[in-house]
């Protein structure tokens, strides 16, 4: 188990191999009607790759083009009641609809 001390690691390695962007702006696409969804892809590495969507009242349609391509058709969990529906998700990009919808979009994949 790694220690932590002053932003140091002790005792164990960190292996990071890929892109990891926690403090990135995050990007904002407006819905076709009202609202917006804030976004963010903080991993982006060859193994593992992760979107964070927040949908906020979003009416009408969104897309998210991600920055990197996901290698196969990644998974998507909607973690809030009243979003509608994420109508395409592909390697390089989401279409979300929403009737007025807020919540979270995670996707996830490699």
């Amino acid at each position: 188990m790694a220690n932590f001390k002053n932003n140091q690691i002790f005792n164990d390695d960190l292996d990071v191999d890929g892109a990891i962007n926690n403090n990135q702006t995050l990007a904002v696409v407006s819905g076709s009607v009202s609202g917006d969804v804030s976004w963010n892809m903080p991993f982006q590495g060859d193994t593992y790759k992760k979107v964070v969507i927040w949908c906020n009242a979003l009416n009408g349609v969104a897309t998210v083009t991600f920055p990197v391509a996901f290698q196969h058709i990644p998974a998507n969990l909607i973690t809030s009641y009243g979003l509608d529906t994420i109508n395409v998700v592909s390697t390089t990009d989401t279409v979300i609809t929403g009737a007025t919808s807020t919540g979270f979009i995670i996707i996830e994949g490699f």
